[in-house]
């Protein structure tokens, strides 16, 4: 997912694509908060879940879809932009 508008005091200096360890810390608790918050939802009677579904497995059409519930996330520290990405973090490759 891509953020519009970080501020720059989220930047660890100027001119730089890297996020500071304040900020990631942010953004991963408010993703935590916002999955957990989701998750304890019910409305008629169904809980909320978020995830994808894979019709495909490896080119190959599955004859039951498959559900895969989304149980966290991580936050790379890195900017990059939808334009120009620039590669896998080392971190996360």
């Amino acid at each position: 997912m891509y953020l519009p508008g970080v501020p720059e005091s989220a930047i660890t200096a100027p001119g730089s694509n890297e996020l500071t360890s304040t900020w990631r810390s942010a953004l991963s608790a408010f993703g935590h908060a916002f999955l957990a918050e989701f998750l304890a939802t019910v409305a008629g009677g169904v809980a909320g879940q978020l995830g994808t579904i894979a019709f495909h497995r490896n080119n190959v059409p599955l004859t039951t879809p498959v559900f895969y519930p989304y149980s966290g996330g991580a936050i790379h520290g890195r900017l990059d932009s939808q334009r120009r990405r620039l590669g896998k973090e080392s971190a996360f490759g």
